[in-house]
């Protein structure tokens, strides 16, 4: 889909630009969903007999890059915060 301005040509300025700050705590966002995505569908695929390993070592590896990514989105949401607060 483009936009065109009156004399039919691509009017690139009619598309409104992403803020930069609220960009990276969508990202942040999305990657918190899409890490939690992966864990919860590692954790429903630990075999019901699991030998001399835990469950949790099963999905260890996702359990991390989904704690990495809580930990990014709560950077994010601060520095959101920091940066779009009025000051006085």
């Amino acid at each position: 889909m483009f936009l065109y301005d009156e004399d039919g040509n691509i009017a690139t300025d009619l598309i409104v630009p992403a803020n930069a700050d609220t960009l990276a705590l969508v990202e942040a966002m999305d990657a918190v969903r899409s890490t939690r995505k992966a864990l919860k569908k590692e954790i429903s695929d630990v075999p019901s007999y699991t030998g001399q390993h835990n469950p949790e070592d099963y999905y260890a590896d996702e359990q991390n890059q989904y704690n990495l990514a809580v930990n990014a989105f709560g950077e994010a949401l601060r520095d959101f915060i920091w940066k779009t607060s009025p000051r006085k």
